[in-house]
Order: C-alpha cells, then structure tokens, then sequence
C-alpha cells in the first residue's frame, strides 16, 4: 500500500497537471531593469557560460527540483533527465527527504542521473532531516551538489508536515557532513538578505552565496541602504505612472546592470529575493 507521503509526491503532479496552461506567466512582467546611462561595456563582452562550485554551466539556467518518490514520478524523472541531456542544463531532485522513511524509494530517484551520467545533478531534501538522509540524497544521485529546501508553509498546511522549524544548526551540521557544494533555497517565495546575515560566517563560504549566486553575477556591485517608511520611486513605474514603491526606501549602485521592481537583486551576499520573503 503506498504511503501517504508518497501519494503526497502524485498529488503534485496531478496539481501540476489540472493548473496547467499553454502559455503562463513567469513572473518576468514585474521585473523592471535600471539601464545603466554609462554602460562601459560591449555586447562582445556579455558571458552566458557560468563556473560554479567548479562545474562549468553553459547557461545561467536549471531545471529545477520538481519529483520521485513514487513509481510515476520516478518515470517523470527519467524523462528530467533526458531533458537535460539534450539541454545540457544542471538539473536538481525533487525532494529526497522521503528516503528518512522509504529509502526503498531511492530507485525513483536514481533515473536521473541514469539518464544523465555526464551531467551536473543536484541532490534535494528538507532542512530537518538528519544528517544521514543528506549524506543518502547525495550518494543515491552521485550528486555534484546538495540543494537544503525551507519550506515552512509548505510543511504548515500538510498534517503530516513537520512542525519544528529550528534549521539553522541542523543545516550547519549537514555543510560539514557531506562533500560538496551546499545550496541553501526558500521554496516559492525566495530569502531575504538579512536571513543569511543571522547565520554567522555563512555569508561568505557557503549556501548561495558562494555555492550559487556570486558567480552568476561576477561583475554586479551594489548595497542595500532602508528606512522605516515607503517611498514613491520613479524608476519603479506602470506606463509611466509612479507607484508606491513595495520596497522599504531602496538604494542601488552597480557597475553593470540590477533588477528593481516585485523582484530584486541584493546583497551582499546575492542573492534573489521577493520584497517580503
């Protein structure tokens, strides 16, 4: 009989599957960009190819985790891994965490790095699983890295959901158990920057930081100066209509290009992050 937390794994794929639309919106409609008037810089000079945590990524892309757990989202990851073969983008694991439990359902996994031998794969699981299931995650997948999913809401609204949410430390404990990079992400809504700033001495070797974002943005420089109170920005604006700008009061400086509007690059450290995630 299949358990309920790998039923869970086939309710998201249904979930996907009756929200489905042909053509949807990524989000890329709320981002406005600050041109630079004095560029200092040729279009010749524009690098898509990414080095990160040693692997060498041909597009600042990835397809991220999404499945397994079940014997039709194990399917699904065959099919994943195929896609990046032919993509030759990285591509992470759906959430292995079920393994602490189930370990009987690493062969969902297991397809896709069997699909994809050669290619960067990025093991997955839950920021309050022990130790061991990280170290399982990694070696199930052969793994070049370790993505550690918060997803507090997400566990919230499940009734079989964790309910402790004491991370920082367990996390800790996972960088020095497993040997390779660690990826720190927020499911849905992003981190902001002054959540890596309460863990001291990661800002500067470890998670997204040093794992992800810096390299994918090696020339961008800029700082956060807030405020107590909004403020109305003309560089954040609708057909040329100032709006209330959803930021508290935001001030960007950068040599190359920055994002400003629903979402924003800032740092340091970079990292991607929604107004109020």
């Amino acid at each position: 009989m299949q358990s309920v937390q790998s039923h869970r794994k086939d309710e998201h794929v249904f979930l996907a599957e009756k929200f489905f639309q042909a053509q949807a919106r990524a989000g890329f409609q709320d981002v406005r960009f600050v041109r630079p008037a004095l560029p200092e810089l040729a279009v010749a000079d524009v690098d898509l190819v990414q080095t990160i945590a040693g692997h060498t990524w041909q597009w600042p892309v990835v397809i991220n985790a999404m499945t397994g757990g079940s014997p039709t989202t194990g399917k699904l990851n065959a099919q994943l891994g195929k896609l990046a073969v032919r993509t030759g983008l990285a591509v992470a694991s759906g959430s292995e965490s079920i393994l602490a439990v189930e370990p009987e359902q690493a062969a969902t996994f297991t397809p896709l790095r069997d699909e994809n031998s050669r290619g960067v794969v990025i093991a997955n699981v839950g920021a309050d699983k022990p130790v061991a299931v990280a170290q399982t995650s990694v070696s199930t997948l052969g793994a070049d890295m370790l993505e550690v999913h918060l997803n507090a809401v997400q566990e919230l609204v499940m009734p079989e959901g964790g309910r402790d949410f004491h991370w920082a430390d367990n996390i800790a404990h996972m960088r020095a158990a497993v040997d390779v990079p660690l990826i720190v992400k927020e499911v849905g809504a992003g981190m902001r920057s002054m959540i890596l700033r309460c863990w001291p001495g990661w800002a500067s070797s470890t998670s997204m930081s040093a794992a992800v974002a810096a390299p994918t943005l090696p020339k961008l420089k800029m700082s956060v100066v807030t405020n107590s109170r909004p403020v109305t920005s003309p560089t954040y604006s609708t057909l040329g209509k100032p709006r209330l700008n959803p930021f508290w009061r935001l001030k960007v400086m950068t040599h190359r290009a920055c994002t400003y509007g629903q979402r924003v690059a800032c740092g340091p450290p970079w990292t991607w992050s929604w107004p109020y995630g």
